[in-house]
Parts: C-alpha cells; structure tokens; sequence
C-alpha cells in the first residue's frame, strides 16, 4: 500500500509503463472500458487489439509506437459473427492485413472467481505471453454480476 499527502504526491515521480497506445493505454496498467449494454464496447476494443497488434494508430489518432503481442478473449459471440461482424470489417476499415501478433480465443465458460477459470486464463497468459490482454466482456467472466 502507498500513501500520500496530496501535495506530495503531486511532486513525486512516478515511473509509468511503455506506452501501447499512446496516451490511452500503458505498460503494466489496467484500464476498463465501462459503458451499457450495445454501446460498441466490443468494436472499441477490438479496434485497441488490432491496432496494438499491428502497429497501427488507433481511431486514426492515438499513436501505436510498435507492434505488440496482443491476446483477445471474446467470451460471447460465435466465431462466424466475429469474423464476420467484426473482425473482417474492421481490417478492412483499418485497411490492414490480419497481425500475426494477435490471438483470438473464443469462449464462452470463462469464469475468473473459479479456481478452473482462474487457472485457464492463467494458462492461456502463460501461452501467449500478451503486452496487452483483452478480456471482452467483463461481466461475463464473473459468476453472478458486477
């Protein structure tokens, strides 16, 4: 645990992560995209993966400085609806070719507060070994709701 005077941690220096988009996501960070139901939560982040992976900037503003390894995992959704839905419209919006450096894994049964989900998301990190990992959506990696 740190703790802080406001006014002294407003003069500390902190040392952050290599950027992986510029000014929106960060090495070594967590960010959590929060919006209601069929708001492009899934385009926004399939946009980030895509445009970490291939090096691209990101909305055509924020700034990728280098391809990175990027593993997504989509727990809903069929495998025809996100190639074809999502991830061939969005290659051919972005005008790129499929990165090599990302990975797709599709499931449905991913249950992080289960020691088996835990252990498979920590098997499929282990196998990728990501500089950005998606988890799409959220609220269904959890037993229950958020």
């Amino acid at each position: 645990m740190l703790r802080f005077r406001l006014d002294k941690f407003v003069e500390e220096h902190f040392e952050s992560g290599k950027p992986i988009v510029e000014g929106i996501v960060y090495g070594g960070e967590n960010v959590l995209l929060v919006a209601p139901p069929k708001s492009t939560k899934t385009i926004l982040s399939l946009q980030l993966a895509v445009a970490a992976a291939a090096g691209s900037k990101l909305a055509g503003c924020w700034a990728v400085p280098k391809p990175h390894i990027v593993t997504y995992v989509a727990t809903e959704g069929s495998p025809a609806a996100l190639q074809i839905s999502y991830i061939r419209r969005l290659l051919k919006h972005m005008q790129l070719a499929a990165p090599m450096t990302m990975e797709l894994v599709i499931t449905p049964h991913l249950l992080l507060d289960t020691a088996d989900g835990y252990a498979d998301l920590k098997a499929i990190v282990a196998s990728t070994h990501p500089d950005l990992l998606v988890l799409d959506p959220m609220n269904n990696l959890v037993s229950g709701s958020l």
